[in-house]
């Protein structure tokens, strides 16, 4: 379990007053409140409903998003106001879940006054307008969660599981909140937390008393948490029993004057509880996928979460799990993808190949295809079947080999049709062993207690670049010539923009699993992957990612402009004002992904939802923008990432005068550089585009980075760009050894 709070409890506090004074109390994350609630004068909570400080708009994403990652804190969700049949209003705060990486959007059910207080005329409604929003969740990756609340026609578990099992839990699930059933609802918890089982999404905790009025009658209040009605230890100790791994938020009623105070109080109070997940060293907080804890407490890791197939993610996170199954086979693991946020740098999920049927693709195949037939093959594996793909940048009749040595160039794409494979939830901190068509020796239950006891090894820290003796396959005169010929025939061609590229190589062949582990720890990215077959392997951390896309929604990114930005002192910032030439780069590659979704898109559904967002990764400033739309009808997964590769922001606008430009002036194919790497399921797909990355044949190793060229850029500029962009991957590339 992990802790938060909830904003609505912090009256006094605004939103930044609120991170800073939870992180100082040891809460992981934040749980927003947004808008007004139209009752709060009426409420008995109406200190806290009315003229709050710690209250969001639905324009404040960008704002919720970066107060949280300011202060280390996991936006856990958002907590709305919307009413009963107020789909756009529903709308309107998904689109800022998306912006504020909240995983969950709160919804209340309806209250008994309304409709004349008809329990089953609201309850279709409800259900009805249910149908209508968590489908919008799931398109922008939010699940819906109902609060369980008095006054409303969901004040139980057993009113709310009728309504749970028309819809998949992973969609929609509830808040269970343990005061308001003492108002009304109540049932013994272990029932409701039974029952509940999937569905149960996220804890609110808070505690009421009874007292008697003035009148000699009797009523409820609000408690302090640990004085009330509520027995908060036996509470938390049956969810720990029943392997809930969520989140609890704190929803304290009672400090209405003195927020600051009332964080201090309820984190003394799960002290003195010892509540399970509190305290340094009891929870792991993950970082960059990777686990760290106390060197005062330890962590028991032999309990597995859920079923027999899930395990906690060990302390080392990801880094250990590469480590062990490197140590078990060094062809393990067959491919790695991470999704990571690009804001706050936490990570959402993980993805590890144990075993997979693998196709490689020639250079004459058409890889869309080829792509598509695999998927179709793949289905017939059930939900959890798929394929981790690398497709290669295309080749065409000007294409020249990769390497002098016949048989070393790497391939033109590779399909992994998934077999036995990992899924790590990083919220909740919980892997998940699948395995698809049978075993081979090991079983799942067997896979997952490995994993939960794996340790890592110790990162190689030092750096082996000198050793390497990297040089580049371009010089830079051989670059200026290029962008020279670019620049001559910009306005005839009709080019915005391309991007030039510079190949870094080394007959030395870095080994891929330790590459890759220290180059996760320094440059961690939106994108982090791996693949290995045979003696080629190819690893990378990119910014960049391609699109997500789930349930017929495209989520795609592009990124433009680099700006060195300098390292500061703790507490000082750097204020980046985008330069001319580093707008006119960034609306080359905005354009392009603009056009791209035009003949993908559903008529009136494709829109920016981020434009020239400033994000820093390993010292370099980008200017992002995303896009998102509704696929059309008649079009797939498969068609979507065709129409978007290779990426703009790898090759340049419009994108065939820009290609077929770099195919006259780079000396050789650039192989996987520029093409995309990832994971496809059904109703799913996440891919990026592999720049930043290395990969290594027997013949040695290659690193490729290009710069982003437009009328107005300086060739000596842009050479040395391209070449600090493979920095992280020569830093951190270590030289393989044969076992």
């Amino acid at each position: 379990m992990r802790y938060s709070y909830a904003t609505v409890a912090l009256p006094t506090l605004s939103p930044a007053e609120a991170c800073a004074a939870l992180r100082q109390a040891g809460f992981d994350g934040i749980e927003w409140k947004v808008g007004e609630a139209p009752y709060g004068r009426s409420s008995n909570a109406t200190d806290f409903l009315v003229g709050n400080r710690c209250t969001l708009s639905e324009a404040d994403g960008d704002l919720a998003r970066k107060l949280a990652a300011r202060h280390d804190l996991t936006v856990v969700g958002l907590g709305p106001y919307v009413q009963l049949d107020d789909v756009a209003g529903m709308r309107r705060v998904l689109d800022m879940s998306v912006r504020a990486g909240a995983p969950q959007v709160r919804v209340q059910a309806p209250r008994l006054s309304q409709a004349s207080g008809r329990y089953k005329a609201l309850r279709d409604r409800f259900v009805a307008f249910l149908h209508e929003i968590v489908p919008e969740g799931a398109r922008r990756g939010a699940r819906i969660a109902v609060e369980i609340h008095h006054n409303t026609i969901v004040p139980s578990v057993g009113l709310a599981i009728p309504i749970l099992t028309e819809f998949a839990p992973t969609e929609l699930g509830v808040i269970y909140d343990v005061g308001n059933m003492v108002y009304e609802g109540y049932e013994d918890y272990r029932i409701g937390i039974e029952l509940l089982g999937p569905y149960l999404h996220h804890v609110h905790l808070k505690n009421v008393d009874a007292r008697r009025r003035p009148d000699g009658k009797w009523s409820y209040g609000w408690a302090h948490l640990d004085d009330g009605l509520v027995d908060v230890s036996r509470v938390l100790g049956l969810l720990d029993d029943a392997g809930y791994t969520g989140w609890v938020s704190l929803e304290d009623l009672t400090f209405a004057h003195d927020s600051r105070a009332g964080i201090r109080y309820n984190a003394d109070v799960l002290s003195r509880l010892r509540a399970p997940g509190w305290g340094p060293g009891l929870t792991p907080t993950t970082k960059h996928g990777n686990t760290t804890a106390s060197s005062t407490q330890t962590t028991t890791r032999s309990r597995r979460a859920g079923g027999p197939d899930e395990f906690d993610l060990p302390d080392g996170g990801v880094d250990a799990l590469l480590s062990a199954l490197s140590a078990i086979d060094s062809r393990l693991p067959a491919f790695v993808y991470e999704r990571v946020d690009p804001v706050t740098r936490e990570p959402e999920t993980t993805w590890i190949g144990l075993r997979v049927e693998t196709s490689a693709l020639t250079p004459d195949a058409d890889a869309f295809e080829c792509l598509r037939a695999e998927l179709s093959a793949a289905r017939t594996d059930g939900p959890d079947g798929g394929v981790f793909a690398l497709l290669g940048y295309p080749h065409d009749a000007t294409s020249q080999q990769l390497l002098d040595a016949p048989g070393n160039e790497p391939p033109a794409g590779l399909l992994l049709r998934l077999v036995e494979y990992l899924e790590i939830d990083h919220r909740r901190g919980v892997g998940r062993v699948v395995q698809l068509r049978g075993t081979a020796g090991t079983s799942s239950e067997e896979w997952a207690q490995n994993c939960a006891m794996a340790v890592p090894r110790p990162l190689q820290e030092s750096s082996q670049e000198e050793r390497f003796g990297w040089s580049a396959t371009t010089s830079a005169q051989e670059y200026a010539e290029g962008v020279a010929r670019f620049q001559a025939g910009a306005s005839e061609s009709g080019i915005g923009g391309v991007v030039l590229s510079v190949r870094m190589t080394s007959p030395r062949r870095a080994d891929p699993v330790e590459s890759y582990r220290v180059l996760r720890s320094i440059n961690p990215s939106t994108c982090m992957f791996l693949i290995q077959h045979d003696d080629f392997a190819l690893w990378g951390a990119t910014s960049l990612s391609l699109a997500q896309i789930t349930d017929r929604r495209v989520v795609a990114e592009t990124d433009g402009a680099t700006h060195p930005v300098p390292h500061l002192p703790d507490g000082e910032t750097y204020t980046w004002h985008p330069a001319p030439k580093e707008i006119a780069e960034y609306d080359v590659v905005a354009n392009a992904i603009w056009e791209d979704f035009t003949g993908i898109a559903e008529p009136g559904t494709q829109k920016f939802s981020r434009e020239r967002e400033q994000r820093v990764f390993f010292g370099l400033g980008h200017l992002f923008a995303e896009v998102q739309a509704d696929l059309a009808t008649g079009r797939d997964e498969v068609d979507a990432i065709r129409a978007l590769f290779p990426h703009g922001a790898a090759v340049g606008h419009p994108r065939e005068a820009a290609t077929s430009l770099i195919s006259e002036i780079e000396k050789v194919h650039r192989g996987p550089f520029s093409g995309a790497v990832g994971l496809f399921r059904p109703n799913h797909a996440d891919t990026a585009a592999v720049t930043r990355s290395m990969w290594t044949t027997p013949a040695g190793s290659v690193t490729q980075a290009g710069a982003k060229v437009v009328p107005e850029s300086i060739a000596e500029e842009e050479y040395a760009e391209s070449v600090l962009k493979t920095q992280a991957l020569r830093t951190s590339a270590r030289e393989f050894t044969p076992y």
